[in-house]
């Protein structure tokens, strides 16, 4: 029972945590100046565009080799790496 209310203790801060955008976007405890609802939808879109662009720079080029290692028909003297597959889109292809 001791350690149950510890912890409760322990956890109680973190229950009360809340994003405050307003002192994220710069207006600290300025009453006269609060951030509108439009503000916080941008910033969370321009937030999710970014990330959204991340993940398709990483993930693309990996399918892309992936889905090439799938349909490769003549594997010649063995199955091809990932490397020398890599190398040979680069080669056909280039960057695009």
């Amino acid at each position: 029972m001791e350690t149950e209310a510890a912890t409760a203790r322990q956890l109680a801060p973190l229950a009360d945590t809340d994003i405050n955008w307003d002192m994220n976007l710069g207006y600290s405890d300025n009453v006269d100046k609060k951030s509108y609802h439009m503000q916080m939808v941008a910033v969370q879109a321009i937030v999710g565009l970014a990330a959204g662009t991340c993940s398709s720079v990483i993930t693309t080029p990996i399918y892309i080799v992936k889905t090439q290692l799938q349909v490769i028909d003549d594997y010649g003297v063995g199955r091809p790496s990932v490397l020398k597959t890599t190398k040979m889109l680069l080669r056909e292809d280039g960057w695009k």
